[in-house]
């Protein structure tokens, strides 16, 4: 099992319906009630964007912060991985 496998499938990603959400995976169905392979590109870039604070962007409960972060993650993506995005 990689770091990164682990990381994915352990990472805390806030709290819904008064459980912890742990891994994307989790989340996926958590949020979206879909598989993590179903979701669209937005969808799926909602727990990445919700790592660093994840419930205050939390995509249910705070929709219009963790929109606003996925669309920063999709800007720097275009811009290119060193590109700051303010």
């Amino acid at each position: 099992m990689t770091q990164l496998h682990i990381f994915i499938n352990s990472a805390y990603l806030g709290t819904y319906e008064g459980r912890d959400v742990v891994g994307f995976p989790a989340a996926s169905r958590a949020y979206f009630r879909k598989e993590f392979s179903e979701l669209t590109e937005d969808e799926d870039l909602s727990p990445v964007a919700m790592l660093i604070a994840p419930n205050d962007l939390n995509v249910v409960t705070r929709p219009e912060g963790s929109w606003e972060r996925v669309n920063r993650i999709k800007r720097r993506r275009r811009l290119g991985r060193h590109a700051r995005v303010h």
